[in-house]
Formats: C-alpha cells, sequence, structure tokens
C-alpha cells in the first residue's frame, strides 16, 4: 500500500511561485531520507487556489516515520522552518495529513 504526506501552503500568488521553485530544491533531499514521487498539486477548479499541496509517497507507515525521524534528527526541518519564515512572509503552513491508498 501507498502511503501519501501531503503538506499544505496557503498564501499570496508570489508566495506560491517561490514555494513551487524551493520545493524543486527540496525534492531531492527528501528523496534521499526516503519519500517517492515529490510533486506540487494545487487545485484549478472547486479547491482552493491560494494552496499549494507538496506530496510525498511511502511503502509504509514506517517508512514515513524513518523520513520523519531523519529530517528531525538531521536539522534539516529546523533550518526548513526558518529559511520559510524568514523568506516567505505572506506563506502559511496549513496542516500535513498523512493518508493511505486503500485501492
Amino acid at each position: 500500500m501507498t502511503y501519501t504526506a501531503t503538506t499544505i501552503w496557503e498564501g499570496t500568488p508570489e508566495a506560491l511561485l517561490k514555494l513551487i521553485e524551493a520545493s524543486k530544491a527540496s525534492a531531492p533531499i527528501h528523496e534521499s531520507f526516503g519519500a517517492k514521487n515529490p510533486r506540487i498539486l494545487q487545485a484549478v477548479l472547486g479547491g482552493q487556489s491560494d494552496r499549494l499541496h507538496y506530496c510525498i509517497d511511502f511503502d509504509s507507515a514506517e517508512a514515513y516515520g524513518k523520513f520523519a525521524d531523519s529530517l528531525e534528527s538531521s536539522g534539516w526541518m529546523s533550518g526548513a522552518n526558518t529559511f520559510v519564515a524568514e523568506s516567505f512572509p505572506d506563506l502559511k503552513f496549513v496542516s500535513t495529513v498523512l493518508s493511505i491508498n486503500r485501492i
């Protein structure tokens, strides 16, 4: 089964464009910690177009846990949070959700 971690960000159009660019740099780092298939989704019909969904996949809940632990222990997460707060004042973290594909 595939588990997908989705982090939701909300912001101005300019902030979202900057987040897309920053995510291109983050994706290989996330992959090095075990994430698969990094992507950013934005609603084009329905939904909220002022939000981006950064999604990464894992083979198991354990793999996600290992990924999260690795990010935390490496210091990458605290550095990323500081970078986002300083560089993107018009960007707001909404939530992170871990989902499982039931099909």
